[in-house]
C-alpha cells in the first residue's frame, strides 16, 4: 500500500475507517451477545437466577454458587419464533453490509493507492491521482455502513 498526496483531508477519511471498522466489530458483538433479553424468558423472575437469551442460546446464571450455564434453542430452525428468526437474519445481513463497509471505505480512501492511477510528480505534484471511481467507492461503503446500522437497529428493537 502507497501512501498518496492529495488535496482531501485524510484525516476525516482515517476517523471514518476507524469508525467503521469498530462498528464492524461491535456488530458482531451484538450478534454474539446472550443479552438480548433478561430474566423474562418463563415469565418468571427469582432473585437468585439471571436468565437470559440471545439470538443462538439461552443462559441462566445462579448467584449463590456462580454457575453460568448456557444451551441451544432446542427447536428447529424454522420452527423458532419470527422475532428470533427476523432477527438473526437481519443481523447476519446487516454484519455482511457492515464487512462489505469498511472494506470499500478502505478501497475508496484517499490515503491508500488502491484503484488510483501514477501519474508523474513532476507535472501534477501527485505521485497518485484518484479516479473518480474511488470516490464513488468510498460514498457506497459509507452507504453500505449505514444500511448495516439501520437493519442492527430494527434487528434489536424487534427483538
Amino acid at each position: 500500500m502507497v501512501f498518496m498526496k492529495t488535496n482531501a483531508n485524510g484525516t476525516l477519511q482515517l476517523v471514518g475507517l476507524i469508525l467503521a471498522a469498530t462498528a464492524t466489530g461491535l456488530t458482531i458483538y451484538i450478534m454474539c451477545s446472550d443479552r438480548w433479553m433478561i430474566n423474562d424468558i418463563e415469565g418468571t423472575v427469582l432473585e437468585s437466577v439471571r436468565r437470559s437469551s440471545g439470538l443462538f442460546y439461552k443462559c441462566s446464571l445462579t448467584f449463590s454458587d456462580n454457575k453460568d450455564a448456557c444451551e441451544d434453542y432446542d427447536t428447529f430452525f424454522v420452527s423458532l419464533p419470527p422475532a428470533i428468526l427476523g432477527s438473526r437474519i437481519l443481523t447476519s445481513f446487516g454484519l455482511f453490509c457492515a464487512i462489505m463497509g469498511t472494506i470499500l471505505i478502505l478501497l475508496g480512501s484517499a490515503f491508500t493507492s488502491f484503484m488510483a492511477t501514477e501519474s508523474h510528480e513532476a507535472k501534477t505534484g501527485n505521485l497518485w491521482v484518484a479516479t473518480p471511481a474511488k470516490a464513488k467507492t468510498a460514498g457506497f461503503g459509507g452507504l453500505m455502513m449505514v444500511l448495516s446500522a439501520v437493519m442492527t437497529g430494527t434487528a434489536v428493537s424487534w427483538f
